[in-house]
């Protein structure tokens, strides 16, 4: 695979990441529960504040796309392993990892697992497109 399409698939991934973020925290699925859960009130967040969090959340959404994109890649190398399971593997074990961070955090259960899920469908959605892309190009 060309560099080229390697740089396009990873910001295909960080585009999606953000995509299903935005929907999944948007009022037409989870934002109201989002909002109750949280207790935060973004009109008093300032400016500053909110684009140092759109930095860190892009920075972490390109690094989350390569390794993804170098795992999927291995996989498609390594037919012997099935990759759907090895996915599934990785997803949970990042969800698991995140339980500790709620253990700690003191918030509920039910945004832990709101979170949860929302990494779980960017990870198999990134892992998809990846492996697509490598196997096509």
């Amino acid at each position: 695979m060309s560099a080229f399409y390697m740089v396009i698939t990873i910001v295909l991934m960080v585009a999606i990441q953000f995509i299903i973020g935005f929907l999944w925290y948007s009022k037409f699925l989870f934002g109201k529960l989002f909002m109750e859960l949280t207790n935060l009130d973004f009109t008093k967040i300032d400016k500053k504040s909110i684009n140092a969090s759109y930095m860190k959340a892009t920075i972490t959404a390109i690094l989350k796309a390569i390794i993804i994109y170098y795992l999927a890649s291995g996989l498609f190398i390594l037919q012997n392993v099935s990759s759907f399971i090895f996915i599934l593997l990785i997803a949970i074990l990042v969800i698991v990892e995140a339980f500790n961070e709620h253990i700690w955090s003191g918030k509920s259960f039910k945004l832990y697992l709101l979170n949860a899920a929302q990494s779980f469908v960017v990870i198999i959605a990134c892992f998809l497109v990846a492996y697509i892309s490598y196997n096509n190009f």
